[in-house]
């Protein structure tokens, strides 16, 4: 009996002592962006940007309004939603269905040759942009929000988007 508990006691004490254990790790880091209704249509939403690792950032869009059975182009564009940026990388489409997409970006080279990170998004001069679809009328969004250095910029009015 005695021994059951002397080993009871010892397994107690070593899972305290190594739950209770710190690291070294970074926290990671989150950052979400509004995005806003373009001209007359109904949709909108968040976009937010999630860090997995160093080297990944886990991208989530979250729209109202979208109709089923159509995917909506969702795409990272350098430049704030004014301006005519050029596409810096195209993420998953949001499912009309849902209003909802996920794109991991792992280890991603964006257009400019930059590689994506957590710490290139809180310095980027960027938007996302959300399209009607990719054919007729692609360069026109339907949805869009300034982020990174951007954040805080007038949303002002949209710009057609360019390198699809």
């Amino acid at each position: 009996m005695v021994v059951k508990k002397r080993i009871l006691l010892i397994s107690i004490l070593a899972t305290l002592i190594f739950s209770c254990s710190t690291t070294d790790e970074e926290a990671l880091r989150e950052s979400t962006y509004l995005l806003h209704r373009v001209g007359t249509t109904p949709i909108n939403g968040i976009v937010t940007f999630r860090e997995i690792n160093s080297q990944s950032v886990q991208v989530d869009v979250s729209l109202e309004n979208t109709v089923e059975g159509i995917p909506f182009p969702a795409h990272l564009h350098f430049g704030t939603i004014g301006e005519s940026g050029e596409l810096a990388f195209r993420l998953n489409d949001v499912e009309g269905a849902s209003g909802r997409s996920t794109t991991v970006l792992n280890n991603v080279e964006l257009s400019s040759g930059d590689r994506f990170s957590y710490d290139l998004l809180e310095t980027m001069n960027g938007s996302v942009k959300i399209h009607l679809n990719d054919s007729f009328l692609k360069n026109v969004a339907i949805a869009s929000g300034n982020i990174g250095s951007n954040r805080n910029s007038a949303t002002g009015g949209i710009a057609v988007c360019t390198g699809h």
